[in-house]
Formats: structure tokens, C-alpha cells, sequence
């Protein structure tokens, strides 16, 4: 664990091969699983559990990640978010846009939440709740804020539009640009 000051890292916890590789001054983290919070240097507070949980996560905090690749590609300061099953907000990367922001999401299920690096654009990604496999799994690098979706494939073609709300098996399922539904 820690390649780097590990000297000024406290109270963080790792189990596995290559957790918490590159921690400097994070503090309170837990990591179970290989590569998980692998990127890590000054966040924290998160618990990755599973192979590449939080593996690109290098400041965010407040996070937790628990399934394979569970916000594997989450970067930069993406925070308080909730992410269980293979998958779960895997893609999401808030980039380096001082607007943009991937916080206090809810994702479960398999690929729940799924995006897209934002590219340097200015996306917020912020206060969704994706429960079920594939629900809300076309955001890309869109801006979403307070949809709920709930159910296996619920606004699974979404891509862009805020405020929506989707309960049961593949309800709006074909809603691709919409909001407040």
C-alpha cells in the first residue's frame, strides 16, 4: 500500500494487491480488493470493495464503491456517492472543468448510472438514484441532475434531461432527451 508519503496518511486500511498504490495524505479509507483505490492520493473517507473499486479516484471523497469496477473511472473530486454491483457508475469522470461535478448520486445494480468521461466540459452528474440493472445507463457525458430511476432498464436511453422519474421494468425506456417526467 502507498508508493508515495504514506508517513502522512492516516488511519486508512487496505486488503489486496496494489490498494491504495499511490496514497500521499488521504486519511480514513477503506480498500478491499486488487487495484482498488489504486490512484488515491488525497481523498478521504471512501470505502472501495472489489477489484478496481475507486481504481482512478485520486481526491474524491465520501464515497462508496462496492462490486467490481463499481466508479472504477471516477477521477478527480467526485464525491458522496453510493455505487454497489458490477459496474455501478463505471465511465463516470467528472475531468477537469471547474463547473463540472459527479456528486451525491445513488447507483445499484449492474451498470446502474453508467457515463461517460465529461472531456473537460462543464456536465454535473448530481443527486440521481439508479436502482436496477442498466436503469439510467445511457447518461454519457450528459448533464443529469435529480432523476430517479428505478427497475431493470428504467430510462435506460436517457441521455440528456433532469428531473425525472421512472418506476417499474423498463418504464420510459425509450425517453431519450426529456425532463421533468
Amino acid at each position: 500500500m502507498g508508493a508515495g508519503n504514506i508517513g502522512a496518511a492516516e488511519r486508512n486500511t487496505g486488503i489486496g494487491m496494489a490498494v491504495m498504490r499511490s496514497i500521499t495524505t488521504g486519511d480514513s479509507n477503506v480498500a478491499v480488493g486488487a487495484d482498488t483505490l489504486y490512484s488515491l492520493t488525497t481523498g478521504n473517507d471512501n470505502i472501495g470493495v472489489g477489484r478496481q473499486a475507486l481504481g482512478s479516484i485520486t481526491a474524491g471523497g465520501e464515497n462508496v464503491a462496492i462490486g467490481r469496477q463499481a466508479m472504477q473511472d471516477a477521477a478527480f473530486t467526485e464525491s458522496a456517492n453510493v455505487a454497489i454491483g458490477y459496474g455501478a457508475m463505471l465511465d463516470i469522470n467528472e475531468g477537469s472543468h471547474a463547473s463540472a461535478g459527479a456528486d451525491y448520486n445513488i447507483a445499484i445494480g449492474y451498470h446502474a448510472l453508467k457515463g461517460a468521461a465529461f472531456a473537460g466540459n462543464p456536465v454535473e452528474v448530481d443527486g440521481n438514484i439508479a436502482i436496477g440493472a442498466f436503469a439510467l445507463d445511457a447518461t454519457a457525458d450528459n448533464s443529469h441532475t435529480g432523476t430517479i430511476a428505478i427497475g431493470h432498464q428504467s430510462l435506460s436511453s436517457l441521455t440528456s434531461g433532469n428531473y425525472n422519474v421512472a418506476i417499474g421494468y423498463q418504464t420510459l425506456y425509450n425517453t431519450v432527451t426529456h425532463q421533468y417526467n
